[in-house]
């Protein structure tokens, strides 16, 4: 289909059903500059959710892409568009749900609706949901040479695709949607916060995980990581520093014993979590077993890394430039590994992802020295006195501080955070101390928790993932909230069916209370649990 004259001409190769799309989408008359490239029926999908295969409803898929254009590329002029995929169930449920993205973008996400929604994603329950690829085509980080993509990924798509979508709904089923959803994790928590923040009446519920709000700050900790590991690594044949080699599965596994062994019973129960996140803050690094002749341990040198790694970067000056970490034990999975340390075969995604998205999308202008084929060699030039200045600009708009959220709460617009304690992308102390700054501006804990609320979860990788109960259903959580006015005092988690935890539920009470067990029932079970105040 092509946009001539505000009308769409379907082509022949464009399967339609005027049984179902008694509309189709011709005649659609856009205020966005928007081109439909596709439609069609699709029926019999299936998706697996935590090893169970959940059957989908029939619907139609619409994909397009909004203000098409020529803009700034790395050696000259590249094209761009905001790409988005829109599903609409035959059996709709009158709701509209918006899949937030991740990473640097530009690609879209299957618009299904899986992350934390328990077994029955959102498109399963009737749902018509969308997904966008925030304003360019492609993994790397090339966009960051246009000032207007870099501003699409920062928030313009969410803008953009959320009224185009809402359009195509209400022409599509012939009448508006009732409530409006967006559930999305780092990056796309940020997205979530961004939807909240700049355009408070668009969405009813948000869920918000482990989000990268403070994401130009947290690029320069993932710098300080990275330059940690390497002086401390093996080299190889070339005098490189072999980041892995920092610290062995078995280093972190030792890092992890020792934190369980001082706090995991605080809760009243040995099970592998720490549910005190006060804990987190108070375990000395100087506490761990140092290697000798006769035992095992980490050398002086290793624990000095650890600890100037959870401190924080800092300036020369000793100015924090990002947050603190919090000593989980869940840092020695191989979820924290993937992102901090990498294995023999892999580099860290610090690197991978980090680095690119540092010279290219948070400096300004895009770093002239970067080099895509030694990402390493940039990285231990970075200077932490002089570099982070060169990424204000882009932190301007890209970051989702602002704890203004007057129309979103005029809108009556609820909010649900969670963030896992041991994420090694995104600190859970940033997140818990963006919530504080919250409270402290929106009238105490109490008001606060009237539209937005914080779940943390012990020993929970980068959203999902790692020794924890990482298994949760945020939808039904944000829906009852908002259609029953139900609020989430708690919410109860599950292990991975192929976890470790598998069997094993748990209660995740809203920070800054703390999950402990009764003393009397089933120590797997979450019903044992109950909620203490700080």
């Amino acid at each position: 289909m092509e946009y001539t004259n505000q009308k769409y001409e379907i082509s022949d190769s464009v399967r339609i059903s005027p049984i179902v799309l008694p509309k189709a989408v011709a005649g659609f008359k856009f205020t966005t500059n928007t081109i439909i490239t596709s439609t069609k029926i699709v029926s019999g999908d299936n998706v697996t959710v935590n090893c169970v295969e959940v059957s989908l409803p029939d619907y139609c898929k619409v994909e397009g892409k909004i203000n098409q254009r020529t803009g700034e590329g790395p050696t000259g002029t590249a094209e761009y568009y905001i790409g988005f995929e829109l599903r609409l169930p035959t059996e709709w449920n009158e709701c509209f749900f918006f899949e937030g993205g991740g990473g640097s973008d530009g690609v879209i996400k299957v618009p299904v609706g899986l992350r934390h929604t328990g077994t029955m994603p959102a498109l399963a329950r009737g749902f018509a949901t969308v997904a966008t690829d925030a304003g360019h085509q492609g993994l790397n980080c090339e966009f960051g040479y246009d000032q207007q993509a870099r501003l699409d990924y920062a928030y313009n798509a969410i803008d953009q695709v959320t009224v185009t979508a809402k359009f195509i709904i209400n022409e599509y089923y012939g009448r508006h949607e009732k409530y409006s959803y967006f559930v999305g994790g780092s990056n796309g928590g940020r997205q979530g916060l961004v939807a909240a923040q700049r355009f408070g009446d668009y969405f009813d519920g948000i869920v918000v995980g482990a989000p990268a709000l403070n994401l130009t700050n947290a690029a320069i900790s993932e710098m300080w990581a990275i330059q940690i590991f390497a002086e401390i690594a093996k080299k190889d044949s070339n005098g490189n520093p072999m980041l892995n080699t920092a610290f062995t599965d078995a280093d972190m596994k030792l890092v992890s014993t020792t934190i369980i062994k001082q706090f995991d019973d605080a809760d009243g129960v040995v099970d592998g979590l720490v549910f005190d996140i006060n804990a987190a803050r108070k375990f000395d690094p100087s506490t761990l077993p140092k290697k000798t002749a006769n035992s095992d341990g980490l050398t002086d040198e290793q624990i000095e890394a650890l600890k100037k790694l959870f401190e924080g970067p800092k300036n020369g000056k000793g100015k924090p430039l990002y947050s603190n970490w919090a000593w989980d034990p869940g840092i020695s999975d191989a979820a924290w590994r993937d992102w901090t340390l990498g294995t023999d075969e892999v580099l860290p995604r610090n690197i991978t992802l980090g680095v690119e998205s540092m010279a290219r999308v948070f400096t300004t202008p895009v770093a002239a020295n970067y080099d895509p084929a030694n990402q390493l060699k940039w990285v231990l030039d970075y200077n932490f006195d002089t570099d982070p200045s060169k990424t204000v600009l882009a932190a301007s708009y890209q970051n989702s501080l602002s704890t203004n959220y007057d129309t979103f709460k005029k809108h009556n617009g609820k909010i649900i955070l969670y963030h896992g304690m041991a994420d090694p992308v995104f600190s859970a102390y940033d997140t818990i101390s963006y919530y504080d700054k919250l409270t402290d501006k929106n009238g105490g804990l109490k008001a606060t928790e009237e539209f937005a609320r914080l779940f943390l979860v012990p020993s929970m990788a980068h959203v999902n993932g790692g020794p924890s109960t990482d298994q949760f259903d945020m939808l039904t959580a944000i829906t009852d909230w908002v259609e029953k006015g139900k609020a989430p005092d708690k919410i109860i988690a599950s292990g991975s069916a192929k976890g470790l935890l598998q069997g094993i539920t748990r209660p995740l009470f809203p920070y800054p209370i703390q999950t402990i067990y009764d003393g009397k029932g089933n120590k797997n079970s979450a019903e044992s649990f109950v909620a203490k105040n700080l």
